[in-house]
């Protein structure tokens, strides 16, 4: 028979497997009592020779009767993770947006400017021919009148 770990008696009959200690009935029964160890899971009798425990089984907040498996921490982990990167990304969708903005505007500036050298160049063209036509016919006058 082991020793209860909380109060030396030497009459310890359960086994706390979240503490990983023996008990004694009057030991059990404030276990079930106090908040804290009140979920604990208790066996009838004690650990496996050698004082070699299993590891606390943790029990689901959702499902309190089911014991966790790995993939329910995976699970909260992941959703951890992404509730994080939420945080992170919100901002950058948000420069996003603006980003996006300034890249219209600049894309209709462009093409307005594009519209302004096009008519810039017509204008040129049409100055041009008006000019050459002005000077040809003064160089026209200037002979005729040079031949008199």
């Amino acid at each position: 028979m082991r020793e209860c770990s909380s109060c030396d008696s030497p009459s310890a009959k359960c086994w706390c497997v979240d503490c990983n200690e023996a008990l004694c009935n009057v030991c059990v029964s404030a276990h079930r009592r106090v908040s804290v160890t009140r979920t604990h899971h208790l066996l009838n009798h004690h650990p496996p020779a050698g004082g070699v425990c299993p590891p606390p089984i943790k029990f689901c907040r959702l499902h309190p009767s089911e014991p966790l498996q790995l993939y329910q921490f995976v699970s909260e982990a992941l959703d951890s993770l992404k509730k994080q990167l939420e945080v992170r990304v919100q901002p950058i969708r948000a420069w996003g947006v603006r980003v996006g903005r300034s890249l219209q505007d600049m894309e209709s500036r462009l093409q307005e400017l594009s519209s302004s050298q096009l008519n810039l160049q017509q204008e040129l063209q049409r100055s041009y021919g008006i000019l050459t036509n002005i000077l040809k016919d003064r160089m026209d006058n200037l002979l005729r009148e040079a031949e008199v």
